[in-house]
């Protein structure tokens, strides 16, 4: 049993902000201590060094996975190479939390699933920590008790004031590493929503462009070399602060208007999921504001939230035959990175390894909502509906409807209302 008084020992595959943040973060609520680190860039280990200075340095990662006192690894490298890792990894039977996305390619996902599948004594875990915070919690809460009926549309603005700050400057705007930010960055809102709505996708349509960043700038400029720096609207500073790591870090400067740019910057997708729901989500990342709005519509009634950055998120419950009864809820959020949600994901991880289960975001929650980021990056290039098949390579299929399965009237409606809430 692990907890406060026997954390969990843990390694950490790549030292950048993510692998150090998480590191932090699970000694911070006392379940879990860093004791091996690796990473192929020197001044990482050095800065991973002075916040885990116990920590011993391995040579690559599967030299620390064959220490004895590493009982669970967090793989927090580039995109393009969880697969790779995860895999060398299996022959050590650690538990594994690997970062978001589960990997760029649905084959390299598929991979992952089917290679683990067999070994239901590890923890298989994916970094979707945005499930676990408070807010996304009381919305899957109120869903999934009938607050709303059975979800049939799902509506989702995800406006990214930070881009450039977060992604345009750094190894995140090439599609080599990511693919596109939807499955980079996107991969968060819509494995939340698919959790709520509860079904998987079956079809996925999007549009996409670069629209305000890339350009034609020498792919080795910097910020902090560029004679028009005090400029540049875009400017990046050295160190930076991220809100998933609350403290401040070395940060890359390439130039956002770089020639080798070539991730969107604006996307819009609709994907259509096996129960018949439907969902519209728009990503931008040149947005004044940094805030993210759902909107769950029912049979009954509509769950609206928003969610502004570092400020306290807000629900608003309307009853479709009762819209003069509304609930306006705000959910306090817990400390820590992606407010809250990466503390918890973490006790998650560690009490999915106490109880011998797997976790609420394994191996094949992450291998979805990759699906369908994967799916949309796919339509943006090619300009056709993608369908999304099973691992087995199998066809999905959606739900076909004639309307309710019997009359209700008013009085039928009403006495379904969660009466409770209000």
């Amino acid at each position: 049993m692990y907890d406060e008084s026997r954390p969990l020992q843990l390694g950490i595959v790549g030292c950048g902000g993510r692998g150090v943040g998480l590191g932090r973060e699970i000694a911070a609520i006392g379940l879990g201590k860093v004791v091996a680190i690796c990473d192929p860039d020197e001044q990482r280990i050095r800065i991973a060094q002075g916040r885990f200075g116990e920590a011993r340095v391995a040579k690559d990662a599967c030299e620390l996975a064959g220490w004895d006192d590493v009982e669970a690894i967090i793989v927090a490298t580039p995109d393009d190479t969880h697969v790779e890792i995860a895999l060398a990894l299996k022959p050590f039977g650690k538990h594994l939390l690997v970062e978001k996305p589960l990997a760029v390619s649905l084959a390299d996902c598929d991979s992952l699933v089917c290679g683990f599948q067999d070994q239901t004594d590890i923890v298989q875990m994916v970094g979707l920590c945005m499930r676990y915070n408070n807010m996304m919690q009381r919305v899957h809460e109120l869903v999934a008790g009938g607050a709303i009926g059975e979800v049939l549309m799902a509506h989702c603005i995800d406006n990214v004031s930070v881009g450039g700050n977060y992604y345009f400057h750094r190894w995140m705007s090439r599609k080599k590493h990511v693919v596109g930010l939807l499955v980079q960055k996107g991969v968060h809102s819509l494995d939340f929503i698919s959790w709520v709505i509860g079904s998987r996708p079956v079809r996925v349509h999007a549009f996409g462009g670069l629209d305000y960043y890339g350009g034609e700038e020498p792919t080795d400029k910097v910020c902090s070399a560029c004679n028009e720096f005090d400029d540049c609207t875009e400017r990046m500073d050295r160190v930076v602060e991220y809100d998933y790591i609350k403290e401040k870090v070395r940060a890359s400067d390439l130039c956002a208007y770089s020639g080798e740019v070539d991730v969107c910057d604006n996307s819009v997708v609709n994907v259509l999921y096996e129960s018949g729901a439907k969902l519209s989500y728009s990503e931008v990342h040149f947005t004044p504001d940094y805030v993210r709005e759902f909107s769950f519509i029912g049979t009954k009634g509509r769950i609206y939230v928003c969610c502004p950055h570092g400020k306290t998120p807000e629900l608003t419950l309307t009853l479709r035959h009762r819209p003069t009864k509304v609930i306006r809820e705000t959910v306090e959020m817990d400390e820590g990175g992606h407010a809250g949600g990466d503390r918890a994901m973490l006790r998650e991880f560690v009490d999915a390894i106490n109880e011998k289960r797997q976790p609420l975001t394994d191996f094949v929650e992450g291998r979805e909502c990759a699906a369908i980021s994967l799916a949309a990056e796919e339509s943006i290039e090619t300009g056709g509906v993608v369908d999304v098949h099973n691992i087995d390579g199998s066809k999905r299929s959606v739900a076909h409807r004639k309307g309710r399965s019997r009359t209700l009237s008013r009085k039928d409606l009403l006495n379904q209302a969660p009466r409770h809430l209000f």
